[in-house]
């Protein structure tokens, strides 16, 4: 009676759960021995490596999981975003490894901060709809599969992609998809400042 997504949600929880629990445990760990002798102090980073090597097992599960939820029904905005919360925990990971092998690096707090700025600033370049389009569309042609509704309900950026299908899904399809986002995404008002790059790049994709 287990689903995917009840077994892709658990590895995903139960990561974050793990990683939550980690951060403090060092922190507390590391507040405790901060004035103890050198023995004690290298015993404590030989167990935290450990533990983090450990909590890496739990992070390579919730990937596979999440990556047979994918393979099986597609991408979602919801399973993207997940995606790049687990590239998140893995770079966290590495910063806390790194931590724990030199523990004089002074740059812990602003390489964390920075991990964060980096992995949004990732998701913002990689235009998340359109990532989902692609990797439906190719699911599609490869196991015939495609939940239209919820492509039906992507932005306008999907559209660039589609369009990219002409040739490989059917033209009524295609024409069918395209219209339905673009209703969805339109505006009735002609105002300036409802002026957006996303539907303006679709309307002349569409146009060629």
């Amino acid at each position: 009676g287990l689903t995917y997504a009840t077994y892709a949600r658990r590895g995903f929880f139960a990561l974050l759960a793990v990683v939550a629990l980690v951060h403090l445990i060092l922190m507390i760990g590391a507040w405790l021995v901060q004035h103890a002798h050198s023995g004690t102090q290298t015993l404590f980073r030989w167990l935290s490596l450990g533990l983090i090597l450990l909590t890496s097992l739990v992070f390579a599960s919730a990937i596979f999981r999440l990556s047979i939820y994918i393979k099986t029904y597609g991408l979602t905005q919801l399973r993207f975003y997940a995606v790049a919360i687990l590239v998140w925990l893995g770079l966290v990971l590495l910063l806390s490894l790194t931590k724990c092998l030199l523990p004089g690096w002074s740059f812990f707090s602003g390489a964390y901060l920075y991990s964060l700025l980096g992995i949004l600033l990732l998701i913002n370049l990689l235009n998340p709809d359109a990532c989902i389009a692609r990797i439906n569309l190719d699911r599609f042609l490869a196991q015939d599969k495609l939940d239209r509704s919820y492509m039906e309900g992507l932005s306008t950026d999907a559209i660039p992609v589609i369009m990219r299908y002409q040739g490989q899904l059917g033209q009524e399809d295609l024409n069918s998809l395209i219209t339905q986002i673009m209703t969805n995404r339109s505006t009735h008002k002609a105002d300036w400042r409802c002026w957006n790059y996303s539907r303006a790049k679709a309307r002349e994709t569409c146009k060629h």
